[in-house]
């Protein structure tokens, strides 16, 4: 049974991508990159969509900008699990080579493939379609209290940490 919403569905999609691109993966482990992506997908989505709009509509920022405050603070417990998981998953996940910083480059791939999809095509009009609609304190956007499916990645990415840290 698929535990997912399909309201999660965009970072679903956003996660297989970045699955592929990335060295060192486990590839039997679809499923905790859906996790990751789903996650960090909610995580840095609003802040992503705030930096990329500030210069599409700088008549919205301000709005933008306070909106995303509120949405940090409402939701900094969640947000702190997320980053604090994040940080102990990748690391098992990608061994990569030392010095690399593994969580840095996932968040990295993360943020690349949202400003993609908030911006295909490099469309102005769209993006400013966009960015305007987002003034709007109100939107999904600033809004989006991750549940159920950030709670249900970030059990899924625990029972995966546990069974995969030696003991």
């Amino acid at each position: 049974m698929e535990r997912r919403s399909s309201s999660s569905l965009e970072w679903l999609i956003v996660l297989t991508l970045l699955a592929a691109p990335l060295a060192h993966a486990d590839e039997s482990q679809p499923e905790i990159m859906r996790d990751i992506g789903a996650v960090l997908g909610w995580r840095l989505g609003p802040e992503t969509l705030e930096e990329r709009c500030r210069t599409t509509d700088p008549d919205g920022a301000e709005v933008r900008r306070k909106a995303l405050q509120q949405w940090l603070t409402k939701n900094a417990a969640l947000i702190r699990q997320v980053d604090s998981l994040v940080a102990e998953v990748v690391p098992i996940l990608f061994k990569g080579e030392p010095g690399a910083d593994p969580v840095s480059d996932v968040r990295a791939k993360v943020r690349t493939m949202l400003l993609e999809s908030i911006s295909p095509n490099d469309d102005a009009l769209a993006m400013q379609k966009l960015c305007k609609s987002e003034r709007d304190a109100q939107s999904s956007s600033w809004n989006s209290n991750g549940l159920p499916f950030v709670a249900e990645s970030l059990a899924a990415l625990y029972d995966w940490k546990v069974n995969h840290t030696p003991h």
